[in-house]
């Protein structure tokens, strides 16, 4: 992986860390508007953030002005924390890859059924044998590496579906498969992460109140599809 992509996820992971620990705590099951311009406890996360979102959507916007902590290197990390949240969408991404050296053998109907082979390949092998401290940790770090496929989507209108699944369905379908509908600390994170970007691009969310953050994702997704299929460049 380039050193630009490092730099893109590092960023996002700093600002996802931050808003979680001062954003993201107390959100309901319900369309939320998250608005971070006028927080000055975030101005750093807020830049991060628009700066990693600006080289992801191959805007010509340098991000080498931004000033925020350096990315700590061979020390043992915390699950809490920014840097392990970095690890686990690297190593998500990673173990991906390893699957289509696996799968380069194996009979499959189409692109996007090897590309689904691979996500649930990286997913177990993140979520196997991990402490319980780590857990929730490693299941935000692989939402977090799905969803920024869909934030690719909410700023150009491109969510795949040709090569690979449709991000949107791609995150959905990958998370409920492997963890469950009533995990609402994974889903209400989920539901954060979209909900952010919702907001910043004008997306239009939902205003009722869910039973569960699962749900909520559902209703997500198929804002996402229509977001897509009405987009004009």
């Amino acid at each position: 992986m380039s050193e630009k992509s490092l730099r893109i996820l590092w960023l996002y992971s700093y600002a996802y860390f931050n808003y979680y620990q001062k954003v993201f705590f107390g959100l309901k099951p319900i369309g939320q508007t998250i608005n971070l311009a006028e927080r000055d406890e975030l101005k750093e996360a807020l830049k991060a953030l628009k700066s990693a979102t600006n080289q992801l959507t191959l805007n010509n916007e340098t991000f080498t002005l931004v000033e925020i902590p350096e990315l700590e290197k061979h020390v043992v990390l915390k699950p809490e924390s920014a840097e392990y949240l970095f690890d686990t969408v690297l190593a998500f991404y990673y173990f991906h890859e390893v699957g289509h050296l696996l799968a380069k053998d194996l009979p499959f109907d189409n692109s996007i059924s090897e590309e689904v082979f691979c996500d649930d390949f990286s997913i177990d092998l993140l979520l196997s044998n991990c402490k319980t401290d780590e857990l929730k940790w490693r299941k935000r770090g692989i939402a977090l590496g799905l969803t920024l496929m869909n934030v690719i989507g909410m700023h150009t209108g491109f969510y795949d579906g040709l090569d690979h699944p449709f991000a949107y369905d791609r995150i959905l379908n990958s998370l409920e498969k492997k963890i469950d509908k009533d995990d609402d600390e994974l889903w209400g994170w989920v539901t954060a992460l979209f909900a952010l970007h919702m907001t910043e691009n004008n997306i239009e969310q939902p205003t009722k109140e869910f039973e569960n953050f699962n749900q909520a994702v559902t209703v997500y997704r198929n804002i996402l599809e229509e977001h897509r299929l009405s987009y004009k460049k």
